[in-house]
């Protein structure tokens, strides 16, 4: 509302000097984004680990038959065993 009000023999900061208002407004915003990207990358990298979906699953009939399915095609892929001799197959 007051940057409508125009007075009569009044030069604002803006009016003065307004192309370096923006090359300052842009430095500090792009440093700004900076800072804040930096700080997203560390508290994800150091963070604790979010829990898996097996966490969520629990409590309802539906997830448990779905982490039953999970652990039993789990392992099953631990039982195989592939040997040297069986390269062939491959």
């Amino acid at each position: 509302m007051a940057q409508l009000i125009k007075m009569k023999d009044y030069a604002s900061r803006y009016e003065q000097d307004f192309l370096h208002q923006n090359a300052e407004f842009l430095s500090v915003k792009q440093a700004y984004w900076q800072r804040m990207k930096t700080d997203w990358m560390i508290a994800n990298k150091s963070g604790p680990k979010a829990p898996e979906d097996e966490t969520l699953e629990k409590n309802s009939r539906m997830g448990k038959a779905v982490n039953r399915l999970k652990w039993w095609k789990h392992e099953d892929e631990e039982e195989v065993e592939i040997h040297e001799s069986d390269a062939y197959l491959f």
